[in-house]
């Protein structure tokens, strides 16, 4: 695995991005230029401390610059509280290992993974942490999961056996059950909770409770859907909902944020998008506001789903077409749905539930990746470094390390460590697109 520093050096720039209209499309609002060096985005909590980076030679790295690439990455990473990465790597004839690495991207070691039938139809690799374990799976609640990969913190394999019901959708990992999951049994026709552990032991947690198609979050004892809320020790759930259509179609659900109150998604049809939020008491909207609609379809769809920052800030990316043109928005919500702020970065894919493009930091700075721009906002919109890279980001799963670094996946199959001001994730209730800081898509 080649791994090499200071390939690249970010360029800063200050444009026009800002927006402060939600569905304004033809004024742009200037922005002062800004100081690299001079950052001051106020610190959200008292006693916050500026990371301390990794000592990886030949000398200091700015704020905003490439510390480290690692060249052959699969899927998203996972960062521990030591900064050791952990991140799925392409092996031979398409399989994918899962592979350890310092903070400064220097090799620990790898152990195949996912073997080549799987690999296939693994989409996007994504690694996530419990204190003892490294887990890899492919999907964020939503889709089809195709298996689940766990070794422990220095490479051995667990002893996972998926059985022969299928894996319809995985949910998230836990510290005490494992890796959550919903299979379908289909000669008895029902789905079943199950909890795989390390040691091999399968516990079946509910029978015939969880639907199968809705996208689902680990929120205590609880497993939030967009349809519902169960309890993971089975029994009725809190509350159900059904299945609306938008366009005249089944719609669309990214994987959702929730904070304690409320469960918040992305939704869409055809044209149609709308950032929600649902009562986790009883499944009331709180509210629904439409991003759209776009001028053309799904033509260039490209959704980031919500995350929450400190005051229940919720931030989401949509990607459509207007006016027969591409065009994107960063979002920025009060946590009943007000605007706070939008700012405007183009990328296009289509690609519809699967998307993890922005991160929220420690500090309260907000990380986009778009197209093949790294941005570093602050929580009032205004941007204060920009990195031009050589890669893609559509997908690209930003994790933060403890030691102020900002792991990111680009499409072409490499992943960047870019040095920042956020030492790790924000203690907000869904900073990331993994939901925490191990991303695990589950919060304590």
């Amino acid at each position: 695995m080649a791994t090499a520093a200071l390939l690249l050096l970010a360029l800063l720039h200050c444009d026009d991005h800002v927006r402060t209209e939600a569905f304004d499309t033809e004024n742009d609002t200037d922005t002062a230029a800004f100081d690299l060096f001079d950052v001051s985005v106020g610190a959200v909590e008292p006693d916050y401390m500026a990371p301390i980076a990794p000592d990886c030679g030949p000398g200091p790295i700015q704020i905003g610059e490439v510390r480290t690439i690692i060249d052959g990455a699969a899927g998203r990473a996972a960062i521990g509280p030591d900064g050791r990465i952990y991140l799925p790597t392409s092996a031979a004839e398409g399989a994918i290992n899962l592979s350890a690495f310092d903070p400064c991207g220097e090799l620990l070691w790898s152990t195949p993974a996912i073997p080549p039938q799987s690999a296939q139809a693994i989409l996007k690799p994504h690694a996530r942490l419990t204190t003892s374990h490294v887990w890899l799976t492919n999907s964020d609640g939503n889709g089809h999961a195709y298996g689940i990969w766990c070794t422990d913190l220095q490479g051995t394999p667990c002893t996972l056996d998926l059985g022969d019901h299928l894996l319809s959708v995985f949910i998230g990992v836990t510290e005490s059950l494992g890796a959550l999951a919903v299979t379908y049994d289909a000669a008895a026709k029902r789905n079943q909770l199950k909890a795989y552990q390390p040691s091999g032991e399968v516990r079946v947690l509910s029978d015939g409770l969880l639907p199968s198609g809705w996208p689902c979050v680990i929120d205590g004892d609880w497993i939030a859907c967009w349809g519902g809320v169960y309890p993971i020790a089975g029994g009725a759930p809190r509350w159900t909902r059904e299945t609306e259509l938008i366009d005249g179609t089944v719609w669309y659900i990214l994987s959702p944020a929730v904070d304690s109150s409320q469960i918040v998604s992305l939704i869409f049809g055809i044209s149609s998008y709308f950032l929600t939020s649902r009562s986790l008491a009883d499944g009331s909207e709180r509210f629904r506001i439409p991003l759209g609609p776009s001028s053309a379809g799904q033509t260039s769809l490209l959704a980031g789903r919500p995350v929450i920052g400190y005051d229940g800030e919720i931030y989401t990316y949509l990607h459509v077409e207007r006016a027969a043109r591409p065009y994107g928005l960063l979002y920025a919500f009060d946590r009943d749905g007000g605007l706070r702020w939008t700012y405007a970065a183009d990328v296009q894919g289509q690609d519809f539930t699967a998307e993890a493009t922005h991160v929220v930091g420690r500090d309260g700075v907000v990380y986009l990746a778009a197209d093949s721009v790294v941005t570093a906002l602050s929580r009032d919109g205004a941007p204060l470094w920009e990195a031009f890279l050589k890669g893609t980001f559509s997908d690209s799963g930003p994790v933060l390390s403890p030691n102020g670094d900002l792991g990111l996946t680009a499409d072409e199959g490499f992943f960047f460590l870019l040095a920042t001001t956020s030492a790790g994730p924000a203690l907000s209730p869904w900073p990331g697109p993994g939901g925490d800081s191990s991303n695990r898509n589950a919060r304590p």
